[in-house]
């Protein structure tokens, strides 16, 4: 009796461990897009989505997109307003656990466009503060990684314009006067994906 009581509970812990890994997914129910901030610096994260195992092989294959302001400057996730109407909603990764692939997005090159001039919220002391938003046409280097391994599998340049539209912006109020626009990318960046999004 003993012996059948202990085979029956080995079975079952078993398929518990089964349900668990299928669940899984192959991926941590933790993983968030920030994780793959990484990626843009060569580290793999092994809990990523299989590249092309999206929509049983056929894609899109989501895509987590970075963007710093400069070599030196912080990697910053984008989301999908920050993109542009041309890019493809489908496209983007909207949790950690499915994102495949990861493009790490560099300005290089600045070119002024227009200048915008705001009276921002009250300060600490009670007063105005005067803002100038600069919006800049935006060369960018853009890297495409593997979400996984971090291997890079195509690089690119290409140049976003502004549309150069003084619009209402909201910032906190920090200690600097001039804030820098950077062109949307999702425009140069979707003849660039598309031959790795969509098989």
């Amino acid at each position: 009796m003993r012996s059948r009581i202990g085979v029956v509970l080995i079975v079952v812990s078993v398929l518990a461990a089964a349900v668990l890994a299928c669940g899984s997914g192959g991926g941590s129910s933790d993983l968030t897009n920030s994780t793959f901030r990484q990626v843009c610096d060569g580290q793999g994260v092994e809990e990523a989505a299989f590249y092309g195992s999206a929509a049983d092989g056929e894609g899109p294959f989501p895509v987590a997109i970075f963007r710093r302001a400069s070599p030196d400057s912080e990697w910053v996730l984008l989301g999908r307003g920050q993109l542009g109407a041309d890019f493809r909603d489908e496209w983007i990764s909207l949790q950690g656990t499915q994102t495949e692939l990861v493009v790490c997005l560099t300005a290089i090159e600045r070119e002024l466009v227009t200048e915008c001039y705001y009276t921002a919220a009250e300060d600490e002391e009670g007063g105005e503060v005067e803002l100038v938003i600069e919006l800049y046409n935006t060369k960018y280097e853009a890297v495409l990684r593997n979400a996984q391994t971090a291997e890079v599998y195509a690089s690119t340049t290409f140049l976003a314009e502004t549309d150069g539209i003084c619009d209402e912006y909201t910032f906190e109020i920090i200690d600097q006067d001039v804030r820098v626009i950077d062109a949307e990318p999702g425009a140069g960046l979707v003849p660039f994906l598309e031959p790795w999004v969509v098989k």
